[in-house]
């Protein structure tokens, strides 16, 4: 007995307790169907056919077909389980393998990938990851409904699920010789009683179940009615009045208080009217004018300030006062910047902008050489915030040479006469 009729096997001979339950709707028997065709279908070879391979190749864009004879099988038995075996004898990428029913007809030395038959939706799955496994895939629907309309017994198709690549065997294969089986268990009315076989080896312990889940807590019952409030007790007897205390003796007489301050000193009386000035004199006649004093002698001479402190050196520059340094696009020239020529490192078919200082300084003038030769290329300039530039010719964008002079008052005049590149 093969394996799939060994796994039936274990199955069947389970203890007396099942088989007593079994017996009351018949006898459960294996029947294993015959493989009449299987082959597999290759996109990369669209009309090859591969009815007589050894091995069937499952791999992206291909397709294996199986197909089984049900004849042994009464179409009016009741199938209580049916199982595809397959082979796996090679594995290059594991992955997920899908079973679907074959809707239409085919042959095994006719078909290939150019005139395959239709297929219907997938009805189950599995995963292949070990080579040299045995892999059981659930078709108890499939097969009732092939025995119950016989016609539409074409088979099955198994593909792989993206990039899943490895071997089954085929009908072929005499090196492992296990090609795809059909095994079906059959209730059926109970046969001939055979002979006693040996006892099965006791299958291990399955695991033990989860625990169930914990049942909900039962209703909280009714609060009880709340009990009558007993009536208010007496008030008890007033107490006695007490007696009143004996008067204490006189406190001693205290000591007499110190003399009062004096009172302010009272206003001044009002004073009297004043008398009625006299009459004026007659005004006397102008005396002759003095004679002319003679000039004063000259004053001391004051003493001389303090002598200024001295002025910082101005800076050092060359013969031509030129910045050394070769200033890239979108340098700003400080305001305290002493030189006058400034090299500029313009590139091809863009205009180098430098930002001038600000023009606080009147009379100050600013030379741009474009360093470079350099086609659609030159020197542009530009003012900082709050300055302005006024353009008193053309060449102040993109020429060779710029030239600005500041008026002290935020203005910067452009004289560049240059010639642009």
């Amino acid at each position: 007995m093969r394996h799939s009729s060994r796994f039936f096997k274990r199955w069947i001979e389970a203890p007396v307790v099942a088989a007593s339950l079994l017996l009351s709707v018949g006898v459960l028997r294996a029947e294993e169907a015959a493989l009449v065709q299987d082959t597999y279908l290759s996109v990369a070879q669209p009309n090859a056919n591969y009815g007589t391979t050894t091995n069937l190749i499952i791999a992206p864009g291909n397709a294996v077909l199986v197909q089984f004879d049900l004849s042994s099988v009464p179409p009016s038995a009741s199938i209580a389980k049916a199982y595809l075996s397959i082979y796996v004898n090679k594995v290059t990428t594991g992955g997920t393998l899908h079973f679907s029913s074959v809707t239409s007809a085919w042959t095994e030395g006719g078909v290939s990938y150019s005139n395959q038959p239709t297929i219907g939706a997938t009805f189950a799955s599995t995963t292949a990851s070990a080579a040299n496994s045995f892999l059981l895939v659930d078709v108890t629907t499939e097969v009732q409904s092939w025995l119950a309309v016989p016609s539409t017994n074409f088979g099955v198709e198994i593909t792989g699920l993206g990039s899943t690549s490895l071997q089954l065997d085929s009908k072929e294969n005499t090196a492992t010789s296990h090609p795809p089986r059909l095994d079906i268990a059959v209730v059926g009315p109970a046969g001939a009683t055979g002979a006693i076989g040996l006892a099965g080896f006791t299958g291990a312990t399955g695991p033990t179940g989860p625990t169930g889940a914990a049942g909900t807590a039962g209703a909280k019952g009714a609060t009880g009615v709340t009990g009558a409030t007993g009536a208010t007790g007496p008030a008890g007897a007033a107490g006695a009045v007490g007696t009143a205390g004996a008067v204490g003796p006189a406190g001693a007489t205290g000591p007499t208080g110190a003399t009062g301050p004096t009172g302010a000193q009272g206003a001044a009386g009002a004073a009297g009217a004043v008398g009625t000035a006299g009459a004026r004199g007659a005004t006397g006649s102008q005396g002759p004018t003095g004679l002319q004093g003679s000039t004063g002698a000259t004053g001391v001479a004051g003493v001389a300030g303090p002598v200024g402190a001295t002025g910082a050196n101005g800076p050092t520059s060359n013969k031509f006062n030129m910045d050394a340094t070769l200033r890239s696009s979108g340098y700003t020239i400080p305001d305290t910047d002493p030189y006058l020529y400034y090299l500029v490192n313009n590139v091809a078919n863009a205009h180098a902008t430098i930002n001038l200082p600000h023009a606080n300084v009147a009379g100050k003038m600013v030379i741009l050489l474009a360093a470079n030769t350099a086609a659609n290329s030159g020197v542009t300039l530009a003012v900082q915030s709050g300055n302005t530039l006024v353009a008193t010719t053309t060449g102040a964008s993109g020429s060779t040479k710029a030239i600005a002079l500041s008026d002290g008052s935020g203005n910067w005049y452009v004289l560049t006469v240059a010639v642009a590149q």
